[in-house]
């Protein structure tokens, strides 16, 4: 199956990384940033695994999450034999900023 990282899930990432990158350091927030995208694209392989998001129940799609670290989302919904990663999210943020 196909994997394609939506342009707002790749904004989302980018200020993950640029948070981690300020607040401890350049290295763990590129090293997190690369894990993230890695996670993501191995939806190619068993793209059902992750459970459904219940933070994104009732919107117009089924959305699914992987988690990383305890701390960060891949959001991601299925069409068409293709995974479309909508979003990378911290977990520390409230969960209503991952509707928006």
């Amino acid at each position: 199956m196909k994997v394609i990282i939506t342009d707002e899930a790749f904004e989302s990432l980018e200020d993950i990384v640029v948070f981690i990158s300020n607040s401890s350091n350049e290295s763990k927030a590129l090293a997190v940033g690369t894990s993230l995208i890695n996670l993501a694209l191995t939806l190619d392989n068993m793209p059902l695994r992750g459970p459904i998001e219940v933070e994104l129940m009732g919107e117009a799609n089924e959305y699914r999450r992987l988690i990383f670290e305890h701390r960060y989302k891949v959001i991601y919904r299925l069409a068409n034999n293709i995974v479309y990663v909508v979003r990378f999210f911290d977990t520390r943020q409230n969960p209503s900023k991952m509707k928006g």
